[in-house]
């Protein structure tokens, strides 16, 4: 099997509590975006939705197979499943210095539907180091 890339928005970025998951795969690129909205969580972890006309900042890289597998248990998905699942891993367009590339990223569930408050600038390590400087 080849490797996939992946986009990520949160714990999983550099410096992030879970960056540690994604050492044995390839950053292609520090900073891309996606068509989305941020939400933080009182979990400690962001949530995205897809929503028109605002931006979520993160990462992109290529990750082997098992790691995709760790990072789907990590996020609560499992393949095939039609409820229960707090993310679903889906195909979305990232956009890294003016292309697109297909990537597949995690967009909350209706597990999430309580969580409301955006983050306003679309990134969570920015955000994080706003909330520890308060």
């Amino acid at each position: 099997m080849q490797n996939s890339y992946l986009f990520v928005y949160g714990t999983l970025r550099k410096g992030g509590t879970n960056a540690h998951y994604l050492e044995s795969a390839t950053c292609v690129k520090n900073d891309c975006y996606v068509e989305g909205e941020l939400h933080a969580t009182p979990y400690g972890y962001p949530i995205a939705r897809f929503k028109k006309g605002q931006f979520i900042r993160g990462e992109l890289y290529s990750v082997p197979p098992k790691v995709l597998e760790t990072i789907d248990e990590l996020e609560g998905y499992k393949e095939g499943r039609f409820t229960g699942n707090e993310y679903e891993r889906v195909k979305m367009n990232v956009t890294v210095e003016g292309e697109t590339v297909q990537a597949f990223g995690y967009i909350a569930t209706d597990f999430f539907e309580h969580i409301v408050e955006p983050i306003p600038n679309g990134d969570w390590m920015v955000y994080c180091s706003n909330q520890s400087g308060r």
